[in-house]
């Protein structure tokens, strides 16, 4: 287990079905150009609340990224924030998890909500499955 984690490589079972990396385009905040670019699976906590958790590190762009499932009570968001915190629904951007598939992993063009109520709009495309 040290060796894998020195390694970044994955102690658990991860979903074979998840996407190994995405890429997201489309934020033109300034304070937040890290959302923009490359994400991988990250290889040690690879599921955050049965789904995927992705993970970018651009500290050319200003910072490092998660994208993940976030759960309170009962709602569910996808949510785009610098920290990792699977309980809490809150986050940079948030996108409401789909009433009629809470679980779907939102690949494609959705509009994010940051705090306060700003949209934003994005695009996760899948880059090899």
């Amino acid at each position: 287990v040290t060796r894998k984690a020195a390694n970044r490589e994955s102690v658990l079972a991860t979903d074979s079905r998840a996407p190994s990396s995405i890429v997201i385009t489309g934020c033109n905040m300034h304070d937040a150009a890290w959302i923009n670019g490359k994400y991988w699976l990250d290889p040690l906590q690879p599921l955050v609340n049965g789904q995927p958790h992705y993970m970018t590190d651009n500290p050319a762009d200003g910072g490092c990224g998660h994208l993940f499932l976030g759960l309170k009570s009962a709602q569910a968001n996808w949510v785009l924030d610098e920290e990792l915190d699977p309980s809490e629904t809150g986050g940079t951007l948030t996108l409401p998890a789909s009433p009629s598939e809470p679980l779907a992993f939102p690949s494609g063009d959705h509009s994010w909500q940051l705090t306060g109520g700003v949209k934003v709009s994005l695009r996760i495309s899948v880059e090899d499955v």
